[in-house]
């Protein structure tokens, strides 16, 4: 009878070992997948170190409800060799509001003006999404290499933000 209470004892002992091993495993997943979140919202906020105010404001959530996709910055991927010179020629654009509507970019513009915060761009995916006019492709100059093949555009706005690459060496 003791040696059955032992053996009870011991197949508890067990079950909670199990339970405990898969209750901690489950916890270093959420914790890993936190600490990935983490670093990529320190990696966001580090990109946007140098916008400017106004920008910084619309993309910081205490904007309230302007609804907005983020910075034009947000969405490119540089080659590294090439960081430098694609900061220079695009600029400002990086840290351009991408918002659905010339509406959005009015009600973005009317926050930035009451809290005068300063100046911002917007890209307005509704005009970037109206038909482009026929342009002939303009040759890529001797030596130079063209921004699309240095620069990727991710996400669900890419085709709209690609075309803000087009003809720049």
């Amino acid at each position: 009878a003791e040696r059955q209470t032992a053996e009870a004892e011991v197949a508890a002992l067990e079950a909670d070992r199990v339970r405990l091993t898969q209750t901690r495993a489950a916890r270093e997943r959420d914790l890993a997948g936190r600490e990935a979140r983490l670093r990529s919202l320190e990696e966001l906020e580090a990109r946007r170190a140098t916008f400017g105010d106004a920008a910084r404001l619309l993309l910081s959530g205490e904007a309230g409800t302007f609804g907005h996709h983020g910075a034009v910055a947000d969405h490119l991927t540089v080659e590294r060799s090439y960081e430098k010179a694609a900061e220079a020629l695009l600029g400002d654009l990086l840290q351009y509001v991408i918002v659905d509507t010339a509406s959005d970019a009015a009600a973005g513009l009317a926050l930035v003006a009451e809290r005068q915060a300063g100046r911002c761009g917007f890209v307005v995916l509704d005009a970037l999404a109206e038909a482009a006019p026929e342009r002939r492709p303009v040759p890529t100059p001797a030596g130079a290499r063209a921004l699309s093949d240095v620069v990727s555009v991710s996400g669900p706005y890419k085709v709209a933000l690609e075309r803000l690459l087009d003809d720049a060496w």
